[in-house]
């Protein structure tokens, strides 16, 4: 757990975050994989791109108030070393890819939680449930997305 951050620092965090998902299956997605992984891919490149612009929005619309609001501690993840235990140029199954993307959305949604958790004003911890909440909504997206692509 980091210590002493801003709300706007936890959100670019979590932007950057989002951006290096989305360049990790791009460059998973230039190997050439079956045709059922390529398209789980494609909407997965496309589902954190949209939700890099969500919180490029987010951060434009909210209040500056409740953006430069500290917080005592604030949550960390280290997606990075989720990211890097796999090889990119590896063929990747879609039960891997599934797998894959299954343990980034749990660890995604705890971050959430626990940034909610840690927030001591209602706004900033009524945000953070909100993102938290999109993410379950987005894993959801991706399941039923992955069971279609194995039909």
């Amino acid at each position: 757990m980091h210590t002493f951050k801003q709300v706007i620092e936890v959100i670019d965090y979590n932007k950057m975050i989002h951006g290096r998902l989305r360049m990790f299956f791009a460059a998973l997605n230039e190997n050439r994989q079956p045709e059922r992984v390529t398209m789980m891919l494609n909407f997965l490149i496309r589902e954190h791109g949209r939700t890099e612009e969500v919180l490029t929005r987010f951060k434009a619309e909210c209040q500056l108030s409740i953006l430069n609001s500290w917080m005592q501690y604030s949550p960390s993840i280290n997606i990075y070393e989720l990211i890097d235990s796999h090889i990119v140029g590896t063929f990747m199954s879609l039960e891997q890819l599934v797998q894959l993307v299954a343990e980034i959305n749990e660890v995604l949604i705890s971050f959430y939680h626990e940034a909610a958790n840690e927030s001591e004003l209602p706004k900033v911890r009524l945000i953070f449930d909100n993102l938290a909440e999109m993410e379950v909504n987005d894993n959801q997206k991706q399941l039923r997305a992955s069971l279609f692509e194995s039909m």
